[in-house]
């Protein structure tokens, strides 16, 4: 079907899918020789394919040296890097494996502090000619600062070279000392997780910021490094309040305030919502925002490595509602309301999402999710 369809990408992007599906050794060998003969492009089906390929871990690390050849090219090059980071990750392939990779993306990290320390330099030179940033490097993803997916592939990749390569030590010293606080974040994140020193000053200072507070928190708690810095985590307030902060985009937010906490149930297990109202820069009305909190009043410090956390706005399985997957309560979730342009309407919509949620199911609580629409 390949074959006779020389005319019709989206024909052979239909049968690369397909043969990708069968996630047999046959068809993955089938799949990669046509993949790298032809260079295809891939719509659609570029996300179903490389699905089909971290599905199936133990099969897709018999073709490491075809996923380095596809990591040349720029087109495949994430999907092919997140592929050897997910085989490294699990313990199937070995550091010597993409040795071959390691100064392609030491050069690219260098070029995105550099390109880092540029836009940081006109951040502060109100009267550059150029007036904005030159480029947009990877790290400057939305949501939670260590979880855009290139910068964590990439740094996850070279930190398997950390200890004994002097280059990749530069390289993380770099971060830290001249990144920004996504930059910061990323490293720190990483070297935590490696059991590697960050200095107890850095640490400090982003606990310190609105938006950096909980990623910190987050990373110490997942590496089980938190020791003598929980003192600089107790007020769960200030957490949860980074926690929405995170969520807007740091050129976009004005000001943010606290409205009200009430205690409740979710899963029939304590929890607690926050709402706070934050301002966007150019923008007169002020947006409401909720945050479901489960573990009672506080946040859990242990982690619970059987319960997955996904990166993005509603970590550890959380759905769109607040309502958690797996039953449990380590979980956080945050939503903002649309559509609510007076003081009344947001009242009742607060008395009504306690009420959902502690009530679930009840008839005179559904009506908070038919009649407000949640961003």
């Amino acid at each position: 079907f390949y074959d006779n369809h020389p005319d019709s990408v989206r024909y052979r992007e239909t049968a690369l899918s397909a043969i990708s599906m069968q996630k047999t050794k046959a068809a993955f060998t089938t799949l990669f020789d046509l993949w790298l003969e032809s260079s295809p492009y891939l719509s659609e089906m570029d996300y179903s394919i490389m699905n089909d390929l971290y599905d199936t871990l133990q099969l897709t690390k018999h073709f490491v040296p075809q996923l380095l050849q596809l990591a040349q090219v720029d087109a495949y090059k994430n999907n092919a890097l997140q592929g050897i980071a997910d085989l490294y990750k699990e313990g199937l392939i070995k550091p010597k494996s993409f040795k071959s990779l390691k100064n392609k993306l030491i050069q690219e990290v260098k070029y995105d502090i550099s390109m880092n320390r540029y836009n940081e330099e006109q951040r502060r030179d109100s009267k550059s000619e150029y007036g904005g940033y030159r480029g947009q490097p990877y790290y400057q993803g939305g949501g939670d600062y260590y979880n855009s997916d290139d910068s964590d592939m990439t740094l996850q990749l070279l930190m398997a070279f950390y200890k004994d390569d002097e280059k990749v030590k530069a390289l993380f010293t770099d971060m830290l000392r001249y990144g920004d606080d996504n930059l910061k974040m990323n490293a720190v994140s990483l070297l935590l997780k490696a059991r590697q020193p960050v200095p107890e000053s850095l640490v400090q200072q982003l606990a310190a910021k609105d938006k950096t507070r909980f990623s910190i928190y987050r990373s110490m708690v997942e590496a089980e490094a938190l020791g003598n810095y929980q003192s600089l985590f107790t007020d769960t307030l200030a957490l949860v309040k980074s926690y929405v902060v995170k969520n807007v985009a740091e050129d976009e937010l004005d000001s943010i305030r606290f409205i009200s906490k009430h205690k409740s149930v979710v899963n029939k297990q304590a929890a607690t919502l926050f709402f706070f109202e934050y301002k966007r820069k150019k923008v007169k009305e002020w947006t409401l925002a909720y945050v479901t909190l489960p573990a009672d009043f506080g946040i859990s410090q242990k982690q619970d490595k059987t319960k997955k956390i996904y990166p993005g706005n509603y970590p550890s399985g959380y759905d769109y509602y607040g309502a958690n997957y797996y039953g449990g309560g380590d979980g956080y979730s945050v939503q903002t309301a649309g559509s609510l342009d007076s003081e009344k309407d947001k009242k009742e919509f607060i008395e009504k999402k306690v009420g959902e949620i502690r009530f679930d199911g009840r008839k005179r609580y559904k009506a908070a999710r038919k009649f407000y629409y949640d961003e």
